[in-house]
């Protein structure tokens, strides 16, 4: 669902459906939706990447620039996203 004024997605099919997807960091076929920004408590599901367990506890305890450092991906998770809600967006199955 859409909030008035801010473009903030928060929709429990696109968690799964990032779920779905290889880590994109080791291509584990089990992975977390990972919240890639949040501002405050917000979680914006537009942020999302796939991360497995592994990776997503290690981003939470090195934090976002050491993580990005230490796998080198620069621009890279923002790409998936924007890829991710792409592929999204247009699957005819999707239901928002």
């Amino acid at each position: 669902m859409f909030r008035k004024g801010i473009l903030t997605f928060n929709s429990k099919n696109y968690r799964d459906f990032i779920s779905s997807k290889p880590c994109m960091i080791c291509f584990n076929k089990v992975s977390d939706a990972h919240h890639w920004r949040t501002k405050g408590s917000s979680q914006n599901d537009l942020y999302c990447v796939p991360l497995c367990r592994e990776h997503h506890s290690m981003f939470h305890n090195i934090g976002v620039k050491s993580f990005c450092d230490k796998f080198k991906l620069g621009d890279i998770p923002y790409i998936k996203m924007i890829e991710f809600i792409t592929e999204f967006i247009n699957d005819e199955t999707t239901e928002w």
